[in-house]
């Protein structure tokens, strides 16, 4: 009778929901399976490859240690900034230089370091060995300030396509400088970007 089939199918229906739920969750697993797992993907992080100088003086060390902060914190602004400042610093530092050597070279752009090193020799270096021997190179940065920094104009030929940003900066020496003529310059450092990395390409003062 009707009570009787109403007492059988509420003994059942625990059983029923149990069959069903296991049901729902078997389909569900088959619909998982059937998706392919997507393929995970990893973004390599840069290796930071600036060079430390040798010999640097305490503002350098200062500068290559915002340089590192500023890398590891993927501000790239910053980077270029410090990049262009460090270069700045060690070329027209001359008091912790050797005979021969260019300051901020491991900086400059790989393809066009030859040709740097012979307008830095015919240029700003012309007389530092003379400097050195005589002990005389006592022209060393003790600051800088940044009065501007952005996208740059200035292009290498064949590589038009990549980035490139200037830093334009007043660095100030412990003394008067007799090879510029003066206790503090202008210079605007040229950069380009390029597998991830900054070099500089040129410069103007």
């Amino acid at each position: 009778d009707t009570k009787s089939y109403r007492r059988f199918m509420e003994k059942r229906r625990p059983l029923f929901v149990v069959c069903s739920a296991l049901l729902i969750a078997l389909g569900s697993y088959g619909i998982y399976k059937m998706i392919p797992e997507q393929p995970k993907v990893v973004v390599q992080k840069q290796e930071f490859s600036y060079k430390q100088a040798k010999n640097e003086t305490q503002l350098m060390k200062n500068i290559y240690n915002k340089l590192k902060i500023a890398f590891d914190n993927e501000k790239e602004e910053e980077v270029y900034k410090l990049v262009g400042s460090y270069f700045a610093v060690d070329y027209f530092n001359l008091t912790n230089k050797n005979i021969d050597e260019i300051g901020g070279i491991d900086y400059f752009y790989q393809d066009k370091k030859d040709n740097f090193m012979t307008y830095a020799k015919e240029d700003y270096y012309k007389d530092v060995n003379s400097l050195i021997e005589n002990n005389t190179n006592t022209q060393e940065v003790v600051d800088y300030t940044i009065l501007s920094y952005g996208e740059s104009t200035i292009a290498l030929e064949d590589l038009e396509d990549y980035s490139y940003y200037d830093v334009k900066l007043l660095i100030e020496f412990n003394e008067y400088n007799e090879i510029l003529a003066d206790n503090e310059l202008e210079v605007t450092i040229h950069m380009i970007k390029k597998s991830q990395k900054y070099s500089v390409v040129s410069i103007d003062y």
